[in-house]
């Protein structure tokens, strides 16, 4: 596959996406969102946060990986849910986590996730998508094929998501 260089606040190599636009913009119908979250009060944001993107995405599944204490209100309203008892004690996927992620597929993958935990990295990269982007990994090597800098460290969803559009739009990328 031809690599191109892409600037993420330094140079890496990733895979060509396409080599003509027509081709990025019929792949990219089945879109991903990924977030983490520690407390059920942030479950309100991510809501808010998919409610204003869904607008301009259309119809999108989402995935949340929850590692609070206490058992978070997993309503049925279209989330995929997963939880520490997907992992075993080594903190290695469970197989009913690998065949959730097996059966859902995306052209794109946006993780809202700061990769640097062993969990939340495994989702990510056990994820079927042909393009995946999130933050740049602080360590290690990147998992995602376009990485954008969380600024301060701290994850700002729409901030990040502004970030995300205007790259997408400079590389001619459209999400029907």
């Amino acid at each position: 596959m031809k690599k191109q260089t892409i600037l993420t606040g330094r140079q890496e190599e990733i895979p060509a996406l396409k080599n003509t636009a027509s081709g990025i913009v019929k792949s990219m119908r089945s879109v991903g969102l990924f977030f983490c979250i520690g407390k059920q009060e942030e479950l309100s944001f991510v809501h808010q946060f998919i409610e204003r993107v869904s607008s301009e995405l259309g119809a999108v599944s989402v995935l949340v990986l929850y590692l609070g204490k206490s058992k978070v209100d997993q309503q049925d309203d279209g989330i995929i849910w997963i939880d520490k008892k997907a992992f075993n004690l080594f903190g290695k996927m469970k197989p009913q986590l690998k065949k959730k992620l097996k059966e859902h597929t995306f052209d794109l993958f946006i993780s809202f996730v700061k990769p640097d935990t062993k969990m939340s990295a495994q989702v990510i990269t056990r994820t079927q998508a042909p393009l995946k982007i999130g933050p740049k990994r602080v360590t290690g090597k990147q998992i995602v094929d376009f990485s954008l800098a969380v600024p301060g460290g701290e994850m700002n969803y729409d901030e990040f998501y502004g970030q995300l559009k205007f790259y997408m739009e400079k590389l001619n990328i459209k999400i029907q």
